[in-house]
């Protein structure tokens, strides 16, 4: 929430905040041979997933209170492309995120890349949203359309 509100103070009157999540679903784990997918299972996210979760919650609130109306609402898929899945394992530790595939998938995944000139996939469902900015009654700031804050 507090996020929230300071983007809300930062927007003028009218203006709109593009919001980016991911989905609250398992990322898929592929591997692109040539014009070939092997689609080999998913990302186990459970930490992130309640994470996702309870963002969403926060920004419905705020839109319910009527601080921000949703103009828009796009789905896409986010494919990250690493040449093998010990660069992506690597990549996972550096960047602290805490999603877990088994060893099972990782043996399917190498033995599939042994011959070479493929890529070890994910692709992560993402969902994004246009927030206006509303005007609120009552102000407590000088500037038009500034109104006091959820929980001040």
């Amino acid at each position: 929430m507090h996020a929230l509100r300071r983007i809300y103070r930062s927007l003028r009157p009218e203006g709109v905040l593009l919001d980016l999540h991911p989905q609250p679903e398992h990322a898929g784990v592929e591997v692109w041979l040539g014009g070939r997918v092997e689609r080999l299972g998913h990302v186990e996210q459970e930490e992130d997933i309640r994470d996702i979760l309870e963002a969403r919650a926060r920004l419905d609130l705020v839109e319910g209170d009527g601080w921000y109306l949703t103009e828009r609402r796009r789905f896409f898929d986010l494919l990250s492309h690493f040449p093998s899945a010990e660069e992506w394992l690597e990549y996972q530790a550096r960047e602290g995120y805490t999603g877990v595939v088994s060893d099972e998938l990782l043996a399917s995944a190498n033995r599939l890349l042994a011959a070479g000139g493929g890529e070890f996939v994910v692709r992560e469902p993402i969902r994004a949203s246009l927030l206006k900015r509303l005007p609120r009654p009552g102000s407590d700031d000088p500037r038009p359309g500034f109104g006091a804050l959820p929980g001040k």
